[in-house]
């Protein structure tokens, strides 16, 4: 149940248990975020960057303009880029990941000056779990769906292992690694993927 005093804290409960989100949600998301006004459009590409770089919120809160870099892709492979994440959740040095075309997409859309964040609130803000929460739940009853914010990151690792990466390249783009600083593929396998 959601606390009514702070109803933002059930956005990141755990649900490691729960099935990953969809392509097809994912994508649901997107739509009924876009059909919310001139602001639905920005949240609907915050849902599709999250959703294809496996970002935590604290992390895409903080990436900027120079962040991205785009590659122009070779005639077999769609362009794609990355992202410098420079603010990561756990301590050690930032990491770069990758961003994959729904991705790509937001980023371009989203990209206005280098130095400025690429997501903001409606009022310019950096987004924490507080102001996010009301765009997310909207968003998320506009689409008839009920999931937490987080398992965009499970949909991400999903996604990733039914195309064929491994487990420890997951690990590298969603940032998880053991107490020695190596990837971690078995806590991949344990709570983030759900191949079908």
């Amino acid at each position: 149940p959601r606390s009514t005093l702070f109803p933002y804290t059930t956005l990141f409960r755990s649900r490691a248990h729960e099935r990953p989100p969809t392509e097809d949600e994912v994508g649901a998301l997107v739509r009924a975020a876009s059909a919310r006004g001139a602001y639905g459009f920005t949240f609907g590409y915050l849902i599709g960057f999250v959703a294809y770089t496996g970002l935590r919120l604290g992390e895409m809160a903080h990436v900027e303009g120079r962040d991205i870099a785009f590659d122009g892709g070779t005639p077999s492979r769609a362009p794609g880029a990355t992202v410098h994440v420079r603010k990561p959740k756990k301590p050690g040095p930032p990491r770069t990941v990758a961003v994959f075309t729904p991705g790509v997409l937001a980023a371009r859309a989203m990209l206005s000056a280098p130095d400025r964040l690429l997501f903001t609130t409606p009022r310019g803000h950096r987004f924490d779990r507080k102001s996010l929460w009301p765009h997310w739940r909207k968003t998320l009853d506009a689409a008839g769906l009920d999931f937490d914010f987080h398992q965009l990151r499970h949909f991400t690792a999903t996604w990733l292992l039914d195309k064929g990466a491994s487990a420890d390249d997951v690990a590298v783009q969603l940032g998880h690694t053991d107490r020695h600083g190596r990837p971690n593929g078995d806590l991949v396998r344990r709570l983030y993927g759900h191949p079908d």
